[in-house]
């Protein structure tokens, strides 16, 4: 991690621990994950579903469910404040005014019985204080800027009568309503044509260039991250597997979990080996930390360390980091 970097985080996530119960059984989310955004930077999180992706950017801004899900340890910090100790007003001028959020899905994020124009308004309100009147005029100009054609028919549309894209921009327009140092874009282009897709990540690009924004991608799309992303985090099982530069990551994986992902993955297991391939077996459920790679069950070159020892996370190169025991295998 360069000087800049570690001195002057905008996001700082240092051993955060998360674990869910419910009926007596628990499972362990994140365990000892940690990692920081500067400013204006764009960093993705990759992983399969399971892997503690969106556990990790719900924590973040303190969005996780008040029941079932307990942070067993650890700090979140954001420009050198701690989140965990925000009280509600300080929590309530944080999410949406200094951190925002794109939903995975827009239709359940969006409030099918609000106007468009209402959803995009409210937070001009709540966060800056203008008159619904002032909040209404602002929403127009915001959805003109997520190049959304007729803004004054769509102030008046409800979520139903868009289409997945449309909806898509509505949420990205709702999250920079007030200029937040840091967005974190939660799957932006799941269910998504590939057309769309790159309309949704072209968009976010500009917006950032704009208005100085840092990105956290929360992302299972290679393709997306080696688009869009100067750094990229590997979760595997709720730890990390790998972090580096998303250009040398993508490159020379040391990871067999990351290795296994770029197979996978139609545009760039091409590309890098010459076919595509599929990784074996699904994200273990973990029910508490394990001293063991909880990848090992999956991986073609496990050893019996690899079953008895939690590998640590060490550098192999400038900023490029790796847990595996046999990364030089």
């Amino acid at each position: 991690m360069s000087a800049s970097r570690a001195d002057t985080p905008l996001l700082a996530v240092e051993d955060l621990s998360v674990a869910f119960r419910s009926g007596g059984r628990a499972v362990q989310a994140l365990d000892r994950v940690s990692f920081a955004v500067a400013p204006g930077e764009t960093v993705a999180i990759v992983g399969e579903s399971g892997s503690g992706k969106t556990v990790t950017a719900l924590a973040a801004l303190r969005l996780l469910p008040a029941t079932g899900a307990q942070i067993q340890s650890g700090a979140i910090r954001f420009h050198g404040e701690d989140v965990l100790a925000m009280d509600d007003a300080k929590l309530r001028a944080y999410r949406g005014a200094r951190a925002a959020m794109i939903f995975q899905e827009p239709m359940t994020a969006l409030n099918p019985v609000l106007t468009i124009g209402e959803q995009v308004a409210e937070p001009l309100v709540l966060h800056r204080g203008l008159g619904w009147r002032a909040a209404r005029m602002e929403a127009r100009e915001l959805l003109r800027r997520v190049r959304l054609s007729d803004p004054d028919a769509l102030l008046a549309a409800y979520p139903h009568q868009l289409s997945g894209g449309m909806r898509q921009r509505v949420m990205i327009a709702q999250a920079i309503a007030c200029r937040p140092a840091l967005l974190i874009a939660d799957e932006p282009t799941t269910a998504l044509d590939v057309t769309v897709q790159a309309e949704i990540l072209a968009l976010l690009r500009t917006l950032q260039r704009e208005l100085g924004m840092a990105v956290l991608l929360i992302t299972h799309d290679l393709a997306v991250v080696a688009e869009f992303a100067a750094r990229t985090i590997v979760l595997y099982a709720g730890r990390v597997a790998e972090t580096g530069p998303t250009a040398r990551l993508l490159e020379r994986p040391r990871h067999p979990y990351t290795q296994g992902l770029l197979a996978s993955t139609l545009e760039l297991g091409r590309a890098h080996r010459g076919r595509i391939a599929e990784i074996p077996g699904t994200v273990k459920a973990v029910a508490q930390p394990e001293p063991v790679c909880h990848f090992a069950e999956r991986c073609p070159r496990a050893s019996d360390a690899c079953r008895a020892e939690r590998p640590a996370l060490r550098s192999l190169a400038a900023e490029h980091h790796v847990a595996c025991l046999r990364a030089e295998a």
